[in-house]
């Protein structure tokens, strides 16, 4: 299937009770400043698995927005359907970063580029081979976030194992330089 779709979301943009604390007004300002741009399809609500499935395959740039919480189911639903994710969670603190680099495969975005306009520009900004190169890395990666029936190297499992050890070890910092890098 051909990705025609530059930059999709489907979601909540708003908590049902209008918390104004949901996503620190991210998914709002998603809505409210791209919400009627061409190459940007945010949907709300839910929709049949089928259908989401497709929507995921037909697009470049998939937004992963907080929540509540930093991170998001979403990333790994674009990561698995080819999808590049769009990371807009300050401060969060990807799996295996230590083992993966995330600049390859994704673009990470501070929470403020959406506050003020600036993610339309960012994400048109990467020409046709900047974008194949990120898919080509992001099929590379997938192999380390999903675990497997039949395990191969370097998969998700390994990728835990090797955390744990360079825990007991005292090997892994606090805070790491992605915590606080945008790309």
């Amino acid at each position: 299937m051909q990705r025609d779709w530059l930059v999709y979301f489907r979601g909540s943009f708003r908590w049902f009770d209008n918390d104004p604390d949901y996503s620190f007004g991210i998914r709002q300002a998603l809505l409210k400043v791209y919400g009627k741009e061409n190459n940007f399809h945010l949907l709300e609500g839910k929709t049949t698995r089928k259908t989401y499935l497709k929507e995921l395959s037909r697009s470049v740039f998939c937004l992963a927005p907080r929540g509540f919480a930093v991170w998001s189911q979403r990333l790994y639903e674009a990561i698995l359907y080819g999808c590049i994710p769009v990371i807009i969670a300050d401060e969060m603190r990807l799996p295996y970063d230590q083992f993966l680099d995330w600049t390859k495969f994704s673009v990470k975005v501070h929470e403020q580029s959406v506050l003020n306009g600036a993610l339309q520009d960012i994400l048109q900004s990467y020409s046709a081979d900047d974008i194949e190169e990120k898919q080509r890395a992001l099929r590379d990666s997938t192999a380390g976030l999903f675990y497997s029936a039949n395990p191969i190297a370097k998969d998700a499992f390994y990728l835990a194992m090797m955390n744990l050890r360079d825990r007991r070890h005292g090997l892994v910092a606090l805070a790491h330089p992605s915590d606080y890098q945008f790309w």
